[in-house]
């Protein structure tokens, strides 16, 4: 049992140090290949374009603020007073829709439209022959 044990720990550190040459293969593949790429860019560039990019998005927002602004509308307008304002209108408006009559054309459809029961249809109308 352990010279089975003893071989198996070996073939594992075997396998082990083959994962590991691969893995350092890689890494020394990778490395030389950031040093080419690297050599392409410079950081005094990279850093001001991003500060360009900065620049510019802020801009934008100004922009954005600008074109946003609401024409002859005052700034200090309180929002509760306007909502009391449309209160009173929605008010008002539901007071003359209850004084106004309701045509003679559409006193059927209201009335159909008030029945509680869904099962009763209007009757169809009837066909006229036109011929």
């Amino acid at each position: 049992m352990n010279q089975q044990f003893n071989i198996e720990q070996t073939e594992f550190a075997q396998e082990s140090m083959k994962d590991n040459a691969t893995a350092l293969k890689a890494m020394k593949a990778t490395q030389s290949q950031l040093k080419v790429q690297l050599e392409e860019f410079d950081v005094d560039d990279v850093e001001d374009l991003y500060d360009e990019m900065e620049d510019m998005m802020e801009q934008n927002e100004e922009i954005q603020e600008i074109m946003g602004r609401a024409y002859g509308v005052p700034e200090d307008l309180d929002e509760d007073d306007l909502m009391g304002e449309l209160e009173a209108l929605e008010d008002e408006y539901g007071e003359l829709e209850e004084e106004q009559e309701v045509p003679s054309y559409l006193v059927s459809a209201a009335s159909a439209a008030n029945k509680k029961d869904i099962n009763q249809l209007p009757d169809a109308p009837e066909q006229r022959d036109s011929r």
